[in-house]
C-alpha cells in the first residue's frame, strides 16, 4: 500500500513538471514580441559621419562632371571632321559612310558615360554597404541585450502607429559601433572599385573617298 502512494506521488511529481514545462513553452510562444525601433539616420548623424558620407558624395559626383566632360571634348575632336567632310560630301553613298561612322562614335561615348555613371553610384553603394556591415553586429549585440524580438526602421516602418520610447535603442547602437570602430575605419570601404577605362583614344578618321561608279558618272553627264 505504501509503495503504492508512492509511486502514485512519482507520477504526479513527474505529471506536474511536464505540465510545468508545457504551461510555461505556451507562455513562451505565445507571449507578445518584443519590437525595437531603430532610427538608422540619426545612427549616422550620432556616429558624426553623416557630413562624412555628403563630401564623399559631392567628392565622387564632381569627379564624375570631370570625367564627362573629358569625354564630352574627346567626342568632340572626333566628330569635328567627320562633320566637316559630310559637309563636302556630294553623294549619298559618301554621306551614309560618313553618318555610319557618326553613329559608331557617338555610341562609344554614350557607353562610356553610362559607365562613369555605373561607377559613381557602385562606390556610393560600397561605401553605404561597408558602413551598414559594421553597424549590424552592433544592432545584434543590443537586440540581444534588451530580449527584442524585432527592431524595426523607423524610416521604412511607416504602417506602425506608435512605438514607446524606450523601445528606441539608436543612442544604445551608436555607443555599441563607437566601440568597436573609430570614424576613419567606418568610412572605409574594404574592396575599392575598380577604374573605368575612358573612351579610346583614336586618331583622326581618314577622309571618306567619293563613290565613283555608273551613278557617279551619270550625275555627271547630266
Amino acid at each position: 500500500m505504501a509503495e503504492e502512494k508512492t509511486k502514485r506521488l512519482v507520477y504526479d511529481i513527474a505529471y506536474l513538471f511536464v505540465l510545468a514545462i508545457l504551461i510555461g513553452v505556451s507562455i513562451y510562444f505565445m507571449r507578445k514580441p518584443r519590437v525595437g525601433v531603430l532610427d538608422m539616420n540619426q545612427v549616422v548623424i550620432g556616429l558624426g559621419i553623416q557630413n562624412r558620407i555628403q563630401d564623399d558624395d559631392k567628392r565622387q559626383q564632381n569627379e564624375s562632371f570631370v570625367r564627362l566632360d573629358a569625354l564630352k571634348e574627346k567626342l568632340r575632336v572626333r566628330l569635328d571632321p567627320l562633320n566637316a567632310q559630310l559637309d563636302r560630301a556630294t553623294d549619298e553613298a559618301t554621306k551614309n559612310k560618313i553618318k555610319d561612322q557618326v553613329v559608331i562614335v557617338r555610341r562609344e561615348f554614350q557607353e562610356s558615360a553610362e559607365r562613369i555613371a555605373q561607377e559613381y553610384q557602385r562606390r556610393r553603394e560600397d561605401l553605404r554597404r561597408n558602413i551598414r556591415a559594421k553597424i549590424d553586429p552592433a544592432i545584434r549585440d543590443v537586440a540581444r541585450s534588451r530580449r527584442l524580438d524585432v527592431i524595426i526602421d523607423a524610416e521604412g516602418g511607416r504602417g506602425i502607429f506608435y512605438a514607446h520610447k524606450r523601445a528606441d535603442v539608436t543612442s544604445e547602437v551608436v555607443a555599441a559601433v563607437r566601440k568597436a570602430h573609430n570614424t576613419e575605419e567606418l568610412m572605409a570601404v574594404d574592396q575599392p572599385s575598380a577604374e573605368v577605362s575612358p573612351l579610346p583614344q583614336r586618331s583622326a578618321p581618314e577622309p571618306v573617298k567619293a563613290v565613283t561608279g555608273a551613278a557617279g558618272s551619270g550625275a555627271k553627264n547630266r
